[in-house]
């Protein structure tokens, strides 16, 4: 995909998948979603984040390619990276504030129900309407910063 190939070609990306992590998340996960580690009982998992499970809601970084159920995971820990949720922001919006959502998604708006978590910054409105986020998540916290 666009977003893909984008994403693998970004020099300025912290690139990882420490000890092969794999995919715990049932229905898998998305190029683009917002990802933490979380220990399943069993092993631990890579899972779409979720700002309404405190066991779910400390991003480490944002899937570089989709991975199934047990597939390993690529995703980024910090830098310039492109999401899915968001897509054709008007351009008075890049610098605000990014929030994580359930289901590994971003949001410009602030949750109102959940832990309000930032993720980064909107940087740019990119191509074709894709959104680029400067990824550097801050501890949960219960109130906008």
């Amino acid at each position: 995909s666009l977003v893909g190939a984008l994403n693998d070609l970004r020099g300025d990306v912290g690139d990882a998948t420490p000890n092969n992590l794999l995919c715990g998340e049932a229905g898998g996960i998305t190029l683009g979603d917002l990802v933490c580690i979380k220990h399943n009982g069993a092993a631990v998992r890579v899972y779409k984040c979720d700002n309404t499970d405190v066991t779910l809601n400390r991003a480490v970084g944002v899937a570089l390619a989709s991975a199934i159920l047990g597939a390993a995971v690529r995703y980024a820990t910090g830098g310039k990276v492109i999401v899915n949720s968001i897509t054709n922001v008007p351009v008075n919006q890049e610098g605000k504030y990014l929030f994580m959502t359930a289901g590994g998604g971003v949001t410009l708006t602030p949750p109102v129900t959940g832990t309000t978590v930032v993720v980064g910054v909107l940087s740019t409105s990119g191509i074709a309407g894709v959104s680029e986020m400067i990824f550097q998540p801050m501890t949960p916290a219960t109130s906008t910063p």
